[in-house]
């Protein structure tokens, strides 16, 4: 306890450092606050960057799912053309359209593909839930990847047992993941 002539000799210096302390605290306060709009800015900035990119990414798969459609549409066309004006031909040949077929409906689907990653990215992928058997699906897939393996001198072989396998979900989805 100090006497009362020490109290009252500290007291200019009691209410200097409490002066001192309000001032360090309202500038550590400014500065902090300085700091956090600095950031908010950044990152108004940085969202703002984010969706002028994914505006450009949405309009780069628009037009090439659209420009890859017509050429698929047209092959796919000729083909069925060819085909109908082939009736003599060969086995062979017939095989051979066939695969064609096969590529073309594979291009399809992969552009399909794009085209609901980017519905998908976006929220906006609409799922069909229906009773699928999960057997025809594997097997659908292995059809159409089969030639593409043997391409590549692969051999795709899609195994199931006699029973079906048939759960709630959307066929055509499960499809493009496998």
């Amino acid at each position: 306890v100090l006497g009362r002539e020490m109290q009252e000799g500290f007291r200019p210096f009691l209410q200097t450092m409490e002066s001192l302390t309000k001032v360090i605290h309202l500038d550590m306060g400014l500065a902090m606050d300085a700091y956090i709009d600095a950031g908010q800015q950044r990152l108004k900035q940085r969202n703002a960057d984010l969706e002028r990119l994914d505006a450009q990414k949405q309009l780069l798969t628009d037009t090439i799912v659209h420009d890859l459609r017509n050429p698929i549409a047209g092959i796919q066309g000729f083909l069925q053309i060819f085909r109908d004006r082939t009736r003599e031909v060969g086995a062979s040949d017939q095989a051979a359209i066939d695969e064609a077929e096969r590529a073309c409906a594979m291009l399809h689907t992969m552009v399909d593909n794009v085209l609901a990653i980017s519905r998908m990215e976006e929220g906006l992928l609409e799922v069909m839930v229906d009773r699928v058997d999960l057997r025809e699906v594997a097997a659908q897939v292995g059809n159409t990847l089969r030639p593409f393996a043997a391409s590549r001198g692969k051999e795709l072989r899609v195994g199931s047992g006699s029973e079906r396998l048939e759960v709630r979900t959307d066929g055509a989805l499960v499809q493009r993941i496998l």
